[in-house]
């Protein structure tokens, strides 16, 4: 089975993103072979994420999720200092 084509990620397998493995995904309920060892930002505790369900957006639509790179900028904050 071939994974789906990541734009900005053209080798998650060689990047270790993605690894073979046994579990279940959560989104979907499907054993794919594959799962996301990155990071995934949402409230609930989601550990097993396929790639298929990664890249049609379904994770992300169904546990409110965001992955490493949806996360938003970091937000830097400039204090302007008062003259006393």
């Amino acid at each position: 089975m071939e994974l789906p084509k990541f734009k900005y990620h053209p080798d998650p397998i060689k990047t270790g993103a993605f690894v073979k493995s046994d579990k279940t995904c959560e989104s979907c309920s499907t054993n794919r072979g594959y799962i996301y060892t990155g990071s995934i930002y949402c409230t609930q505790n989601v550990n097993s994420i396929c790639p298929w369900c990664i890249s049609d957006g379904s994770a992300a639509k169904k546990f409110k999720a965001t992955f490493l790179s949806d996360a938003p900028p970091r937000i830097e904050i400039k204090i302007k200092k008062k003259k006393i």
